[in-house]
């Protein structure tokens, strides 16, 4: 009976313990994890780069512009995220620039003459010759920007967006990004 009361009370402090482990005072520091889907201004982005989790830990940046001084930019949505992942660095553009005013499905493209483009760039920090870029896309009809809330009051864009885009000097080198999302407070 007294072995069974000391399990108990080991079972119930272990139980009670914070996010701190047990055998040290440091905290436990969770996993990165993709964002939830929010529409609130919470600055947050993320998507599945080939399944693998990407949210930004150098650079998050976005703007858009509301402004009708600059013409060439009003109405423009632009996206910029990197991260850092041992020797590499990798990083998105995402723009809108077709005068986005409503939400919606905008359609996603390579050429940063047309209205609407993505690129992932990235180079290895050891060797920085090593320089990466996708910007073709595989299906163009899969490849878009979902604007679920653009508040020019609150100055909150938030979206969710999928493409695939293809290494334009290996089309067999392909990089498929799903399940992203951002919120983002202008």
């Amino acid at each position: 009976m007294k072995v069974t009361k000391l399990y108990l009370l080991i079972i119930l402090f272990v139980l009670s313990c914070d996010k701190k482990s047990i055998l040290s005072d440091k905290p436990i520091i969770p996993e990165p994890s993709l964002p939830p889907i929010t529409m609130e201004g919470k600055n947050t982005f993320g998507c599945m780069v080939d399944g693998e989790l990407f949210v930004p830990n150098d650079y998050f940046q976005y703007y858009y512009y509301s402004w009708k001084d600059n013409p060439d930019f009003y109405g423009t949505l632009s996206l910029r995220a990197s991260r850092k992942k041992s020797n590499e660095q990798q990083g998105f553009l995402i723009q809108l620039r077709d005068r986005v005013f409503i939400t919606g499905k905008h359609h996603l493209f390579t050429n940063p003459n047309t209205s609407n483009y993505v690129r992932m760039i990235g180079y290895n920090h050891q060797d920085s010759l090593h320089f990466f870029e996708y910007t073709n896309f595989a299906n163009d009809s899969n490849n878009y920007l979902n604007l679920m809330r653009l508040d020019t009051i609150s100055r909150i864009a938030s979206g969710t967006f999928q493409f695939q885009l293809i290494n334009p000097e290996d089309n067999a080198d392909t990089i498929k990004v799903t399940e992203g999302r951002f919120d983002v407070r202008y």
